[in-house]
Order: C-alpha cells, then structure tokens, then sequence
C-alpha cells in the first residue's frame, strides 16, 4: 500500500535578495541622553509561505508615545544629522538614569 503525499512539506527559506530596511529605534546612552533614530538593517530571508510588505509611513497610537519616549525629557529634544536621518536627542533627568541602572 503506498502512502498519499503529504501536502505539510517543511517551509523553504528564500533568499530576499539583501533587501534593506529601517527602523525606528530608541536608546539611552550611559552619558543619559535618549536618542531617537532611523537605522537601516538587513531584511532576513524569507520563508515560501511569508511576503515582504512596503509600509511607507505608519501613524504611532498616542497611547504608545510615552512608552516609546520613557523617560526622556521631550521638552528639550533637539534633531540633528542629516534631512534623510535626523536623530532626535533629549536629555534624560538623573532620577531616572539611576531608576534605569537599578540603583533607586
């Protein structure tokens, strides 16, 4: 008796053809400055059952800004670097980088 061909093959990963992408990253620095920055990064490849999607701009949920900015003391940010590029850098208050190294 033969059995049926499976039709749940194993995924194949495809190669993507190093695509690149940014993202939007926060960070703190151990000088406590939180900088807000595009970085570009490898795509990985992919999965046949997975697609890549373009996002030309997506809008951030109010709800989720302070998340994103922690600590950081917007009121004071300033932009730099390039036109294409331009961090965002702000201060972070002593109470907080002390809370941010367990010391508080």
């Amino acid at each position: 008796m033969s059995k049926a061909p499976s039709n749940s093959a194993e995924p194949r990963r495809r190669d993507n053809g190093s695509l690149r992408g940014l993202e939007l990253r926060p960070r703190i620095s151990s000088q406590a400055k939180f900088i807000l920055s595009l970085v570009e990064n490898n795509v990985s490849d992919l999965f046949d059952d997975e697609v890549i999607v373009c996002v030309e701009a997506a809008p951030l949920n109010p709800s989720n800004i302070g998340l994103l900015f922690g600590p950081a003391d917007i009121g004071f940010a300033i932009t730099g670097g390039t036109i294409a590029r331009p961090p965002l850098t702000t201060s972070v208050p002593t109470a907080a980088m002390r809370l941010r190294r367990g010391h508080g």
